[in-house]
């Protein structure tokens, strides 16, 4: 963070003093948290309600750790508070977005905003490996892409900050809107409009208005990187002024992917003619990785680092990451699920040919809102057009995936699909299931905690003896 005073922080919140900051010119901050007990020294520690806990609880932790001044609302006034390096505000929530607000001005880095209803984290992350090729900047980490993220993010800006990537989510209309403000955004990138969060959009018209709102907000002098594979996501140049670039597999794309080969988890293809490699899996990527090229060949990175960065970038953890190779493959795509991702995922494994068996476990889609039935039960009908050997399904609507693939594949089904209702019998199934030379993807929504599959596998992998598949 660019380094601010407790007395310039104080007045640019229009803060009220509530500790010790009697010297509150000579204490310079450097660094945003509201993890107490990730804070350093430096930082401010910004004390958030939580659904427990207030965090001005954790202030004097906070401080002990480093913090050199806590944030706090005017309403979680206490004497504990009196005796640290406390200032009030009304609104904590509204004082950090005001502070990024205040990093992004000093900044001169360029600011990329992403946003899209599935691929925007491997898209983000792919962007932020291209351009670390040739710059030096920061990106989203982890999870951070909403009201507390975005700021966080903007904080870590310093001068030393050529670029920022950042990833902008939203559940509701009116979110990305009010992130974007505060970001700021040169560079806009927007993947693909699907089915998700329908419970707080409606419908997929209302997931395009709020994804679109990225597009109004970036710079008119700035540049909006659209899909050209979507058609949802083309429109959005009509909600713009700035400068537009297509990316894709459709025959006007400014950087167009052609030549596209998937084999067993690798994948090649073209853009421009230029050849790229991904470690990783899926067709479903390549749209990603064009992304980035667009925007790393826009911002002056040449096709050879592009390629480099993108040969060793791999998918973050629960996004289709291959954890483990021996006895059997292990593909980690846990973290979420969404119509278009489940599908993208039975492509994935439908791919690998080099192997024993290709075993899907899949649970929940959640938050689908008065269409969850549908788009379960076309799941099922994916996974029976596919070449998956064999799939255990979990969860509440399990029986209606089950039923999609019976509506494909009839009787064949039989010996194919197992349903179930409790984790534990499913991992006593798959234990009985899994083979070596097998291919294990696991998928679900965040809430279905799908992660506890992949750990069990990991587990049961490392206690097999070694043998060729």
């Amino acid at each position: 963070m660019f380094p601010v005073t407790l007395k310039t922080l104080t007045e640019m919140l229009g803060a009220v003093p509530a500790g010790t900051v009697s010297h509150a010119e000579s204490i310079v901050l450097s660094g945003g948290t509201m993890n107490s007990a990730a804070a350093r020294r430096g930082d401010i520690f910004f004390a958030l309600p939580g659904q427990n806990f207030h965090g001005a609880q954790f202030a004097k932790d906070a401080v002990s750790r480093g913090a050199a001044a806590v944030v706090s609302q005017h309403s979680q006034w206490d004497s504990a508070l009196s005796e640290l390096p406390a200032i009030l505000v009304p609104d904590v929530v509204r004082a950090m977005s005001a502070l990024a607000v205040w990093c992004r001005k000093q900044s001169a880095a360029l600011v990329i905003g992403v946003t899209g209803s599935v691929g925007k984290t491997t898209t983000r992350q792919m962007i932020a490996a291209v351009m670390t090729t040739e710059y030096k900047g920061i990106q989203s980490p982890g999870n951070y892409n909403n009201h507390l993220g975005v700021p966080l993010t903007l904080m870590l800006l310093d001068e030393n900050s050529e670029f920022a990537v950042l990833e902008i989510g939203a559940s509701a209309a009116g979110e990305i809107a009010s992130l974007a403000a505060v970001a700021d955004p040169e560079f806009a990138v927007i993947t693909r409009i699907a089915p998700a969060h329908l419970d707080g959009f409606g419908d997929i018209d209302g997931v395009q208005r709020a994804k679109g709102e990225l597009a109004e907000a970036v710079r008119s002098d700035g540049i909006l990187f659209l899909n050209g594979d979507d058609q949802r996501v083309r429109s959005m140049g009509s909600r713009t002024s700035a400068r537009t670039l297509l990316y894709g597999q459709a025959d006007d794309c400014d950087f167009r992917v052609t030549e596209i080969r998937a084999i067993d988890g690798a994948i090649h293809f073209c853009v421009n003619n230029e050849p790229y490699e991904l470690p990783c899996a899926g067709r479903h990527q390549v749209n990603n990785a064009a992304a980035a090229i667009a925007v790393g060949r826009t911002a002056g990175i040449s096709a050879e680092h592009a390629a480099s960065a993108l040969r060793n970038c791999l998918p973050a953890p629960g996004r289709g990451q291959v954890v483990c190779n021996t006895p059997w493959t292990i593909i980690d795509d846990s973290y979420n699920a969404s119509p278009v991702s489940v599908k993208a995922s039975v492509d994935h494994l439908s791919s690998w040919t080099s192997c024993r068996h290709r075993i899907l476990v899949l649970a929940d889609m959640l938050e689908l809102g008065e269409k969850a039935e549908q788009f379960h039960f076309q799941a099922g009908e994916e996974i029976g057009r596919s070449g998956i050997d064999h799939v255990l399904l979990l969860g509440d609507w399990a029986d209606v995936v089950a039923e999609g693939v019976r509506s494909v594949q009839g009787s064949r089904a039989q010996s194919k699909v197992s349903v179930f209702r409790d984790l534990d019998t499913l991992l006593i199934m798959l234990d009985c299931l899994a083979g070596y030379g097998d291919v294990i993807l696991v998928k679900g929504s965040r809430g279905m905690k799908m992660e506890r599959v992949v750990n069990a596998l990991m587990s049961a992998a490392a206690a097999l003896p070694r043998k060729a598949a």
